[in-house]
Formats: structure tokens, C-alpha cells, sequence
């Protein structure tokens, strides 16, 4: 599991984020005619697939999830999907 946070000194604020983000959109459409500014993201992310626990690929143990190898192979609990989301600017 992860996450980002805000208190570091390289992430931006989402303030100064979203100010860096118009600033360019604007620099941008008043340099060249015709330029539209594009964003989008895209990325991979893992969960646990639904039916992990009854096919002994995941150890609970005191309310905590564990992996579970078995002769030192790792049983994948794990699905993979792609979460994206396309913006327009026009």
C-alpha cells in the first residue's frame, strides 16, 4: 500500500499544483494559435483478487494480511488493472 503526501519538500501543494497546471494552460494558448493543452493519467495498480482467501493465496493472521508462499513461490493474491483518465482542455 501506498500513498503521497503533501509534506515533503518535492510534492507541490494541490494549490500550487493546480496554479502551475492554468499558468502553462494559458502560457500555452497565447503563444500559438490553434495549440490545445492536453493532461491525462494513466497507471497500474494491484488489489486483492476477491477470491484470494478461499484459494489459500493470503495468510490472515491477528486481523493482517500476509502473503503466502508456499516452497518459496510466491502465491499471487494480487490482480493488476489500469486506472486512466483522459482530460480536454479545448
Amino acid at each position: 500500500m501506498g500513498k503521497v503526501v503533501a509534506d515533503t519538500l518535492n510534492t507541490p501543494t494541490f494549490d500550487k499544483y493546480a496554479f502551475n497546471w492554468a499558468r502553462e494552460r494559458f502560457k500555452a494558448s497565447q503563444d500559438s494559435t490553434g495549440v490545445y493543452v492536453l493532461s491525462g493519467l494513466l497507471y497500474n495498480y494491484h488489489q486483492f483478487n476477491e477470491s484470494a482467501l478461499s484459494q489459500n493465496k493470503i495468510t490472515v493472521s491477528n486481523d493482517k494480511y500476509y502473503d503466502k508462499y508456499i516452497y518459496g513461490v510466491l502465491q499471487n493474491p494480487y490482480q493488476t488493472d489500469r486506472a486512466q483518465k483522459k482530460r480536454l482542455q479545448v
